[in-house]
């Protein structure tokens, strides 16, 4: 925006802190350009370098002095804006008042937008316009400001929208998300979009293979897809989607050979086939106002529907003890905010502990998390507290990797809606229900083929 009068409201000094403060501390980036644009700057030197440490961010998840600076250079803009950014470093010593600078520039941008509508109405009147029809044009303008960034509805459109939803299931018309559980579509119905999803469960329970199992059966059903892993590689993570989407071996995936090379080649085309536009794996998200701004930015420019989390405890390195129970519910609330603000379902995958001596299981990390989602699935291992089965009997020469599992189901914290019996394939990385479940299998076996190649297979007769 071009400078305007001396008497406009502004403040240069906070405009000054909200740069230093990005330059800094990558980690307010996220929250300025939440609440910021180019525009609410009233200097034109400051709008450019906001944008350029916007973009810098987005493009690295990072960014500082020597980045910005390049990335002015390559625009052309460097020359323009030096000055600024040196003033800005010298000024701010650190990023800690970023909020405050924030709002204030915020506060200051409201109140010049709004001596602009009523400037403009002023110069309609002494145009000759109807004063009727400027004064409310000029309200209409100053309620819209007002609603600006509020998220409050009328009754009346929420009414009206909750009965199009269920004329639309009247008809058979799904609304929402899917599982690839039949029982569990039975339990829940179609899964909202705009909420949290919480996925909880001890090491080793399968967490990541279901989630992996519904980030297939959703891409089927066109729905993009952002996977942020803390635990594990992006590399690691698509070989899950391979071996679950496939039905190839898991353990022969991972010396290198590859039974059902049929279904392992449709999978790889089906995979590559979502990736432009659909699928995106990312494993270095430095924090939780990275993480964030990630979910804002692939449902933005992608048009995601669905954002992965795996797992929660992992993000940003959040610590021990309360202060990691105090940042998860910050996480959880924040995730929240995206998918209503988006229209997305976050999938949170969370741990859950056990404690050594009682072998108890304990869900306080989680707990924030719960009272934040509007669904909660706990995966249950024969050794919970669940009743479950233990493992089933193995003759001398077959391995089972089938375990069962039970899928408890809440619908609010604390208020379980059901059980869903399951079955885990340990090889195929798979949940199935147990009517569709392989109650046995033969461990791969090493065939070898006419050129003299091998590969593991479990499609021999028994």
């Amino acid at each position: 925006m071009s400078e305007g009068p001396k008497a406009l409201p502004h403040d240069i000094d906070s405009e000054m802190g909200v740069l230093g403060a990005m330059l800094l501390n990558g980690e307010v980036v996220p929250l300025a350009e939440s609440v910021l644009e180019a525009d609410d700057f009233y200097r034109v030197s400051h709008g450019v370098l906001f944008d350029a440490i916007r973009a810098v961010y987005q493009e690295a998840g990072k960014c500082d002095e020597v980045m910005v600076r390049n990335h002015l250079r390559r625009i052309g803009k460097l020359e323009d804006v030096t000055a600024t950014m040196v003033e800005c470093m010298e000024r701010v010593p650190s990023s800690a008042n970023a909020e405050h600078y924030i709002d204030t520039v915020r506060q200051d941008a409201y109140a010049r937008r709004q001596i602009g509508n009523l400037q403009s109405a002023l110069a309609d009147l002494q145009g000759g316009s109807q004063p009727h029809e400027v004064v409310a044009s000029c309200v209409e303008a100053l309620e819209a400001a007002e609603r600006a960034g509020g998220d409050a509805r009328a009754a009346a459109d929420l009414i009206e929208e909750l009965e199009q939803q269920m004329e639309r299931k009247a008809r058979g018309e799904v609304v929402g998300l899917t599982t690839p559980w039949h029982g569990l579509n039975r339990i829940l119905g179609p899964i909202e979009t705009g909420g949290l999803v919480l996925l909880a469960g001890k090491q080793k329970s399968g967490k990541t293979c279901a989630a992996c199992q519904l980030v297939n059966h959703w891409l089927d059903a066109g729905v993009g897809c952002y996977i942020a892993s803390f635990e594990m590689s992006d590399l690691s993570v698509m070989e899950r989607l391979m071996v679950n989407r496939s039905g190839a071996s898991a353990r022969g995936v991972r010396q290198g050979k590859i039974n059902r090379r049929s279904e392992w080649v449709k999978a790889r085309q089906e995979l590559a086939a979502h990736s432009g536009t659909g699928l995106f794996i990312e494993d270095r998200v430095p924090g939780p106002d990275a993480l964030v701004s990630r979910m804002r930015q692939h449902a933005r420019q992608h048009d995601i529907g669905v954002a992965v989390v795996d797992f929660v405890q992992l993000v940003g390195r959040m610590g021990a003890g309360e202060y990691l129970y105090r940042a998860l519910g910050d996480l959880a609330m924040r995730m929240v905010t995206v998918a209503k603000e988006e229209g997305l379902v976050v999938l949170a995958l969370s741990q859950v502990t056990v404690n050594k001596q009682t072998g108890h299981t304990s869900m306080r990390e989680s707990q924030d998390l719960e009272q934040a989602c509007t669904l909660a699935l706990y995966l249950m291992q024969p050794s919970d507290n669940g009743g479950l089965e233990g493992p089933k009997e193995e003759s001398p020469d077959e391995v089972s990797c089938i375990e069962p599992r039970r899928l408890r189901v809440a619908l609010s914290r604390f208020s379980p809606t059901g059980v869903v019996n399951m079955e885990f394939d340990g090889d195929k990385l798979r949940l199935y229900e147990p009517d569709s479940a392989p109650t046995r299998k033969r461990a791969p076996v090493e065939i070898k083929n006419a050129d003299g190649s091998s590969e593991l297979t479990d499609e021999v007769p028994f």
